[in-house]
């Protein structure tokens, strides 16, 4: 997997930063297993960033909105551990995988997120 991420911030005041950044990776998972990240695909391969604080005396807040999309996902076909159950049985050697003839699955995912964080210094 490879992951790209570029941040920068800038400070409009010196108590007042404001922050963008971007983070690109690719999907980590193979089309042939895509049945088993249907439920929980975990990928985004696009987010982006933006954000600022302030600072009171001893105290920061942040603000910060996420945005991610999946980007390029994977499709694969249904996999079963138990051939039977579709018609089965075959020969592990040629279907080591136990792809289900004629299926298909695939998923999508985005993510939105606006996180607060307040900090007191000592």
């Amino acid at each position: 997997m490879t992951i790209l991420s570029a941040g920068l911030q800038y400070e409009i005041t010196e108590n007042l930063p404001i922050r963008i950044g971007y983070t690109n990776n690719s999907n980590p998972i193979k089309d042939e297993l895509a049945f088993y990240s249907v439920s929980a695909p975990a990928v985004v391969t696009h987010a982006a960033q933006l954000g600022l604080g302030y600072t009171f005396g001893k105290m920061d807040v942040n603000l910060l909105y996420h945005k991610g999309v999946r980007g390029n996902g994977s499709t694969g076909t249904m996999l079963s551990p138990k051939p039977q159950a579709f018609g089965g049985p075959w020969d592990a050697t040629t279907n080591p995988l136990g792809i289900v003839p004629g299926t298909s699955v695939s998923y999508n995912m985005e993510t939105t997120m606006v996180q607060l964080t307040l900090t007191y210094k000592l």
